[in-house]
């Protein structure tokens, strides 16, 4: 019942969707899928990025893990960059400078990303409460 609710407000709003089991796959756009999964009167809604996006590149995975993901990178990016800093083989400034690009590019996109999940999460909360 709660699946033909979320269904027909998908609908009604024009939203890409598709049927898989006892699963709404709800297309966002911007390389992320909303999944919603129905098992015994619970509710599971999980943001996962498609491949090609601006966090995980080429591999599909949950939002969460792609923040994950990038602070583990910048971890080692930043080993590498001191390392390469002790050693002298590139000036560190332009490192820091590029190092700081690509942060602030990815903490703009996990934002973009948390903002757009979370936007239709609340929506899909609403929609399922009012059925």
């Amino acid at each position: 019942m709660m699946n033909d609710n979320l269904e027909n407000n998908l609908i009604r709003f024009n939203q890409k969707y598709r049927k898989k089991g006892n699963e709404i796959i709800i297309e966002t756009g911007f390389h992320l899928n909303v999944h919603v999964i129905f098992e015994n009167e619970k509710i599971e809604i999980c943001p996962k990025l498609v491949g090609w996006n601006m966090l995980s590149g080429l591999i599909e995975m949950k939002l969460k893990s792609a923040v994950l993901y990038n602070i583990i990178a910048s971890s080692i990016s930043m080993f590498l960059i001191l390392i390469s800093s002790a050693y002298r083989f590139i000036p560190v400034t332009n490192l820091i400078l590029i190092f700081l690009f690509v942060m602030i590019w990815t903490i703009g996109f996990i934002l973009f990303y948390y903002v757009k999940s979370e936007n239709l999460k609340t929506r899909i909360m609403y929609w399922l409460k009012n059925d």
